[in-house]
């Protein structure tokens, strides 16, 4: 997880061929390998403003890339969930090398995805949201529909804002090792990783946003069962509120604002 602030004004992180080369160049230099084209979304019609950017996310083997950028603020948000290792100071190095930041304001945290990960402590006042992990083990394979239906109901349960349906799939069409299912929120994300093999499920949120996040494991419990463990890690400790200088130049009307949101109704 990297949290990158003080990117330069000049960096186009609003455009959609920039971070998709980019973003692409740097899994390559990570030695990860995508299942998966990125998917890109820009994000200009939000309730705050400021908050206008673009989202990408990319499938890997049993796991996902993501990267939320803010231009009118000059930051990014990263998140990497891999069944290949990887080592912290490389990801932050190499992210630093094709996006540069303030390594002084930013943060980056690292975790086992097969460890139990201890809460951390905070103060809900001081962040702007949890990343939330989970692990657990159904003693069956999940369904693709199951997995999508869980993840898009979550989002109303926690009050978050969906700007994706849920994408799902297999990591290979013959002999499937994992199940993978993610929704991109106008708060970051939600994802379900599952080795078909083992039974064994992977689950997160990637949120900017405070919510009930006690409430998610009694809900995870009621669809899935026991789970094995579930942690909370604080975003946002180095958030600034403050904007760039820069100006969003794309203005929306309420109608074609309509427009963009209407399946969100249905």
């Amino acid at each position: 997880m990297l949290d990158g602030y003080g990117v330069s004004a000049s960096l186009p992180l609003g455009q959609a061929d920039f971070v998709n080369e980019t973003f692409n160049r740097i899994l390559l230099e990570l030695q990860l390998t995508p299942i998966s084209p990125a998917f890109l979304l820009p994000y200009d019609y939000g309730l705050v403003p400021v908050d206008d950017g673009l989202s990408s996310f990319i499938f890997l083997k049993g796991g996902h890339a993501t990267i939320h950028t803010f231009p009118l603020r000059s930051v990014y948000f990263v998140d990497i969930f891999s069944q290949d290792p990887l080592e912290q100071e490389q990801v932050t190095q190499v992210f630093k090398t094709f996006l540069p930041f303030n390594q002084e304001l930013s943060r980056s945290f690292s975790v086992q995805r097969n460890r139990p990960v201890k809460s951390e402590s905070f103060n809900s006042n001081e962040v702007f949201g949890p990343h939330v992990l989970a692990r657990f083990n159904p003693q069956r394979n999940l369904s693709l529909e199951e997995a999508n239906r869980f993840l898009e109901g979550l989002i109303a349960d926690i009050g978050m804002t969906p700007i994706t349906r849920s994408f799902s799939l297999l990591d290979r069409y013959q002999n499937p090792q994992f199940l993978s299912s993610i929704v991109m929120i106008a708060e970051s994300h939600l994802s379900i990783h599952q080795d078909l093999k083992t039974h064994q499920v992977w689950f997160d949120i990637f949120s900017c946003k405070m919510f009930d996040y006690a409430s998610v494991e009694a809900l995870l419990t009621h669809a899935f069962g026991h789970v094995d463990y579930f942690s909370t890690i604080p975003r946002g400790q180095k958030h600034d509120e403050r904007s760039t200088h820069l100006t969003n130049p794309k203005k929306l009307d309420e109608r074609t604002k309509k427009a963009l949101n209407v399946w969100k109704n249905k």
